[in-house]
Protein backbone atom coordinates (compact mmCIF):
# COMPACT_ATOMS: atom_id res chain seq x y z
CA UNK A 1 0.00 0.00 0.00
CA UNK A 2 1.26 3.48 -1.00
CA UNK A 3 1.94 5.86 1.91
CA UNK A 4 0.10 9.24 1.69
CA UNK A 5 2.84 11.92 1.17
CA UNK A 6 1.93 15.13 3.97
CA UNK A 7 0.14 17.96 2.09
CA UNK A 8 2.77 20.19 0.09
CA UNK A 9 2.96 22.10 -2.71
CA UNK A 10 6.07 22.91 -4.58
CA UNK A 11 8.32 21.08 -2.35
CA UNK A 12 6.74 23.30 1.28
CA UNK A 13 4.67 21.09 4.20
CA UNK A 14 1.61 22.59 3.99
CA UNK A 15 -0.40 22.89 7.24
CA UNK A 16 -3.05 24.84 9.43
CA UNK A 17 0.39 26.25 11.55
CA UNK A 18 1.29 27.94 7.93
CA UNK A 19 0.76 31.36 7.29
CA UNK A 20 -2.52 31.99 5.76
CA UNK A 21 -1.05 34.54 3.50
CA UNK A 22 1.83 31.93 2.43
CA UNK A 23 -0.69 29.33 1.91
CA UNK A 24 -2.71 31.21 -0.47
CA UNK A 25 0.36 32.19 -2.14
CA UNK A 26 1.79 29.00 -2.83
CA UNK A 27 -1.31 27.53 -3.72
CA UNK A 28 -1.74 30.09 -6.31
CA UNK A 29 -5.20 31.49 -5.27
CA UNK A 30 -5.69 34.91 -6.65
CA UNK A 31 -7.31 37.43 -3.69
CA UNK A 32 -9.94 39.86 -3.96
CA UNK A 33 -8.77 43.07 -2.31
CA UNK A 34 -10.95 42.24 0.63
CA UNK A 35 -9.69 38.87 1.18
CA UNK A 36 -5.48 40.77 1.50
CA UNK A 37 -7.66 43.02 3.58
CA UNK A 38 -8.79 40.47 6.66
CA UNK A 39 -5.43 38.41 5.59
CA UNK A 40 -3.71 41.30 6.28
CA UNK A 41 -5.52 42.16 9.40
CA UNK A 42 -5.32 38.58 10.75
CA UNK A 43 -1.17 38.85 10.68
CA UNK A 44 -1.48 42.65 12.62
CA UNK A 45 -0.94 43.30 15.84
CA UNK A 46 -4.36 44.69 16.42
CA UNK A 47 -6.09 41.57 16.21
CA UNK A 48 -3.42 39.53 18.27
CA UNK A 49 -3.92 41.55 21.25
CA UNK A 50 -7.72 41.18 20.90
CA UNK A 51 -7.57 37.33 19.32
CA UNK A 52 -6.15 36.78 23.09
CA UNK A 53 -7.93 39.04 24.84
CA UNK A 54 -11.25 37.57 23.39
CA UNK A 55 -9.92 34.17 24.02
CA UNK A 56 -9.06 34.57 27.52
CA UNK A 57 -12.77 36.16 27.88
CA UNK A 58 -14.07 33.09 26.64
CA UNK A 59 -11.98 30.98 28.92
CA UNK A 60 -9.39 29.77 26.92
CA UNK A 61 -11.50 27.29 25.52
CA UNK A 62 -13.60 25.64 22.52
CA UNK A 63 -17.22 26.99 23.00
CA UNK A 64 -18.40 23.58 21.37
CA UNK A 65 -16.12 21.00 22.51
CA UNK A 66 -13.82 22.67 25.76
CA UNK A 67 -10.86 21.45 24.25
CA UNK A 68 -7.93 23.78 25.18
CA UNK A 69 -5.74 22.18 21.96
CA UNK A 70 -4.86 24.69 18.89
CA UNK A 71 -7.63 27.29 19.52
CA UNK A 72 -8.53 29.84 16.57
CA UNK A 73 -11.18 32.30 16.69
CA UNK A 74 -13.90 32.02 14.40
CA UNK A 75 -15.69 35.32 13.07
CA UNK A 76 -19.22 35.29 13.34
CA UNK A 77 -19.73 38.23 11.39
CA UNK A 78 -17.52 41.23 9.78
CA UNK A 79 -19.44 44.10 10.38
CA UNK A 80 -16.99 44.71 13.17
CA UNK A 81 -14.28 43.89 11.82
CA UNK A 82 -11.21 45.97 13.80
CA UNK A 83 -13.96 46.36 16.66
CA UNK A 84 -14.54 42.87 17.88
CA UNK A 85 -16.60 42.29 20.92
CA UNK A 86 -16.82 39.22 22.64
CA UNK A 87 -19.89 38.31 21.15
CA UNK A 88 -18.34 38.84 17.06
CA UNK A 89 -16.01 35.93 17.45
CA UNK A 90 -15.69 32.53 19.49
CA UNK A 91 -12.72 30.41 19.69
CA UNK A 92 -12.99 26.68 18.38
CA UNK A 93 -10.65 24.08 18.47
CA UNK A 94 -8.96 22.92 14.99
CA UNK A 95 -11.68 20.04 14.58
CA UNK A 96 -14.92 22.48 15.23
CA UNK A 97 -13.29 25.07 13.06
CA UNK A 98 -13.08 22.94 10.34
CA UNK A 99 -16.78 21.33 11.23
CA UNK A 100 -18.24 24.92 10.95
CA UNK A 101 -17.03 25.85 7.72
CA UNK A 102 -17.68 22.55 6.28
CA UNK A 103 -21.12 23.42 7.43
CA UNK A 104 -21.40 20.25 10.31
CA UNK A 105 -22.09 22.79 12.92
CA UNK A 106 -23.62 26.20 13.19
CA UNK A 107 -23.20 28.54 15.20
CA UNK A 108 -25.85 31.13 16.04
CA UNK A 109 -26.66 34.67 17.94
CA UNK A 110 -30.00 35.11 19.68
CA UNK A 111 -31.76 37.36 21.67
CA UNK A 112 -33.72 35.69 24.85
CA UNK A 113 -36.88 35.75 22.59
CA UNK A 114 -35.32 34.69 19.74
CA UNK A 115 -33.53 32.03 21.88
CA UNK A 116 -37.57 30.84 23.31
CA UNK A 117 -38.99 30.43 20.17
CA UNK A 118 -35.40 28.42 18.10
CA UNK A 119 -36.32 26.18 21.19
CA UNK A 120 -39.68 25.56 20.25
CA UNK A 121 -38.98 24.85 16.70
CA UNK A 122 -35.72 23.53 16.65
CA UNK A 123 -36.84 19.91 15.65
CA UNK A 124 -38.98 20.68 12.72
CA UNK A 125 -36.17 23.20 10.90
CA UNK A 126 -32.75 21.73 11.56
CA UNK A 127 -31.22 19.03 10.21
CA UNK A 128 -30.38 16.41 12.96
CA UNK A 129 -26.71 15.57 11.83
CA UNK A 130 -25.80 18.80 12.09
CA UNK A 131 -24.51 20.27 15.45
CA UNK A 132 -25.88 23.88 16.62
CA UNK A 133 -24.34 26.07 19.30
CA UNK A 134 -26.65 29.12 20.09
CA UNK A 135 -25.58 32.31 22.44
CA UNK A 136 -27.77 34.51 23.81
CA UNK A 137 -26.95 38.23 23.60
CA UNK A 138 -27.48 40.48 26.66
Amino acid sequence: MRKKKANRYRGYAMSWDTPLAFRIYLGGILMTDRQKEYSKYLNSDDWKQRRDFLKNKWGNKCVNCKSEDKLSMHHLNYESLGNEEQIDVVPLCKGCHLAVHRGRLKIWIFTQEEHDAFRKIKNIICDENIDYITFIKS
